[in-house]
């Protein structure tokens, strides 16, 4: 009996040992963990703010982004090593060619040329959790990202469809329905040139019958179709409103032109989704 009882007791003392020792264990790989995860943050925070402010949201950089989350154009992954924020990873067109990469370095032709941040090192940064796949590399306001997002996938369009063909236009014609959220927005401005609008929308015999039909017409049939317009303008505000209700005569606002390639990204972005 009083063996039997020793024995139940050093039993006890074992599995409350082994216990200690799994518990012990656990705190020091939850201690590991942790400091892998403060190792990740710090080097993440460099990864992001060492560089210009807008580095990372240039369209080369972008690009590069891009291509990381693209299985067509990233090489598979060997291996990742959380302890020592590194990667081993195949090259994309030659599977036998394995770069190693860290946050701060490549292997591949790209680092090389420039010594800064290319996909593979992208794909690390995504691998740790220090960014992810919606990372945030628009490089605008979070208002002027707020006015974006209010906007209709057909205003989204319509302003990617201006930004391709007018980038380079000081003033620009059109349509009032189409234009009206972008100019409630602020991306456009409107200009209140009717005699611009009239001259180019409508010719003199269309002006003159205008005229002919809204008033007792004392324009004179020979008058020049700019003495018209501007009898128009002067004399018949109403018409003037009318005849231009149509056309919006605009300009991209500093807003715009001031954040247009960010915006012009942050576009396609939204056509995509």
């Amino acid at each position: 009996m009083l063996i039997h009882m020793a024995l139940k007791e050093i039993l006890s003392n074992i599995r409350n040992t082994i216990n200690r020792w799994i518990a012990e264990g656990e705190e020091i790989q939850r201690q590991k963990e942790i400091q892998i995860q403060e190792n990740i943050r710090i080097a993440g925070e460099h990864f992001i703010n060492d560089y210009d402010e807008n580095f990372h949201c240039s369209n080369k950089q972008y690009d590069r982004f891009q291509r990381a989350l693209s299985t067509d154009s990233i090489g598979k992954i060997v291996s990742v090593n959380r302890k020592k924020l590194s990667m081993k990873i195949c090259s994309s067109r030659n599977p036998d060619n394995m770069y190693n990469v860290t946050l701060t370095h490549c292997d591949c032709e790209d680092f090389k040329k420039r010594n800064s941040p290319c996909k593979h090192i992208y794909k690390l940064a995504l691998e740790l959790g220090i960014i992810d796949e919606h990372w945030d590399l628009s490089g605008l306001s979070p208002d002027l990202k707020e006015a974006l997002d209010s906007l209709s996938k057909t205003a989204i369009r319509t302003l990617t469809h201006l930004m391709d063909n007018y980038r380079y236009t000081y003033k620009f014609q059109i349509n009032r329905k189409t234009a009206s959220p972008l100019v409630k927005r602020g991306f456009l401005i409107e200009y209140d040139v009717y005699e611009l609008l009239l001259d180019q929308n409508y010719n003199k015999e269309e002006l003159l019958a205008f005229v002919s039909a809204s008033s007792s017409c004392p324009v004179r049939a020979k008058a020049k179709k700019a003495e018209i317009i501007r009898y128009i303008i002067d004399n018949e505000p109403n018409l003037s409103k009318a005849l231009c209700d149509k056309c919006y005569t605009v300009s991209f606002s500093d807003t715009l032109t001031n954040n247009f390639d960010y915006i012009y990204l942050y576009c396609e972005k939204l056509q995509n989704n």
